[in-house]
């Protein structure tokens, strides 16, 4: 991992036939408190995290990297002293703060809700496709929270046909995906 000004991670990996091979440097995204990003952040961070080789004062230092100055975010980090004790109460605060599960079903299902409202104040401004493409994203989302597709399709159902025009509702209406027949 590279102490610059960013965090970096560099990875050997071997390939098929036993062949090492380097992977590219990547570095983490910034952290600005956007409970959205949390999902993505977390994952690259978890692994500096679950490290056991690297110090806790340099897993905060880290983690202090990977936040955007002046947010949210970053205030809360940078009101820990930077030690190693205090690493892990700093972990906590974040996730406290901004991976609590139930809170960030709430921020996915109202994300749904804006696109369906969206969709139904203004039919004609988004694709078919497209709406299908961004419901999708979000489910995956809860899916990763362990909210199942059976358990969102309740509430969602009803509310993306609720937004649906009429001609699609007839032609999904008609197609042997939905069970119709005629």
């Amino acid at each position: 991992i590279d102490s610059g000004s960013s965090v970096s991670c560099n990875t050997s990996n071997h390939g098929a036939s036993g062949q090492n091979y380097k992977l590219p440097k990547f570095e983490i995204r910034k952290f600005d408190g956007d409970l959205k990003e949390w999902l993505g952040i977390w994952s690259q961070f978890q692994k500096i995290h679950e490290d056991s080789s690297i110090h806790d004062s340099d897993k905060f230092q880290y983690l202090v990297q990977t936040m955007t100055p002046n947010t949210r975010a970053a205030k809360l980090v940078n009101s820990y002293p930077q030690s190693a004790d205090n690493y892990h109460l700093v972990i906590a605060a974040l996730q406290d703060r901004f991976g609590d599960k139930i809170l960030l079903t709430e921020v996915y299902v109202r994300q749904l809700l804006k696109l369906v409202i969206r969709n139904a104040e203004r039919p004609r401004n988004i694709t078919l496709s497209t709406m299908y493409d961004e419901i999708e994203s979000e489910l995956r989302a809860l899916e990763t929270l362990g909210v199942s597709c059976e358990q969102s399709a309740a509430f969602l159902y009803p509310l993306v046909e609720s937004s649906l025009s009429e001609d699609i509702i007839r032609v999904w209406q008609r197609s042997t995906i939905s069970g119709y027949t005629d």
